[in-house]
């Protein structure tokens, strides 16, 4: 049964970040108050923001999918439909985590599921370990097989994007960068700078 509850709590935890993730704002930086062509006047040109008439941060961008801009832009994901951003990106981290850990225990599992269907006798799986479950009788487990099947493809196919997601994302995290500063164009010695200050990791040059 001890499985069980591991796969319980990964999923109630994952469920949450994915909640959280989605539904939070991640970072949009509005102007309510000031007139665009007042800032023309005061403000530099390129650090403004045609579309959301406000002003941009040296680690925003402008997302074309949420119009909006967004602090500390790491990408818009479809997953959540939502950007990752300032507010929302350690969440977002925690969820691609969990969802991990669900697919890898499921995978596994489907796999000593599927061990047992093949090499041990129906009356063993049934008596020893579907005890409770008339569904993994003797008559029916060649039709609950195929499911079976199906679910370790289907995690399979998950397994490595997720992977690759979460190294991606743990490197962000730990290099103190978003995915889009990590692989965008590379700034200049004095923009890292910039980044550096405005992220919070040190206040002094």
């Amino acid at each position: 049964m001890a499985h069980v509850y591991v796969n319980v709590g990964f999923i109630i935890a994952c469920q949450t970040f994915f909640l959280i993730s989605a539904c939070t704002n991640p970072g949009y930086l509005e102007n309510k108050s000031v007139d665009f062509m007042l800032m023309l006047d005061a403000v530099d040109s390129t650090s403004l923001c045609p579309d959301c008439n406000t002003i941009r941060t040296s680690r925003s961008r402008h997302c074309s999918v949420c119009k909006h801009c967004i602090e500390r832009f790491d990408h818009h994901c479809p997953w959540i439909n939502n950007c990752v951003g300032v507010r929302n990106h350690n969440y977002f981290l925690m969820y691609i985590l969990f969802q991990t850990l669900l697919v890898v225990t499921t995978f596994s599992q489907g796999v000593l599921a599927l061990t047992r269907f093949l090499l041990m006798q129906p009356t063993t799986i049934y008596n020893d370990t579907f005890s409770n479950f008339t569904l993994f009788d003797v008559k029916s487990r060649w039709i609950v097989l195929p499911f079976v099947v199906l679910l370790l493809v289907i995690t399979f196919l998950f397994i490595v994007p997720l992977f690759v997601l979460l190294y991606v994302q743990i490197r962000n995290f730990l290099s103190g960068k978003t995915t889009m500063e990590r692989f965008g164009r590379v700034g200049s010695d004095q923009d890292r700078e910039t980044r550096i200050i405005n992220s919070g990791i040190r206040g002094d040059t």
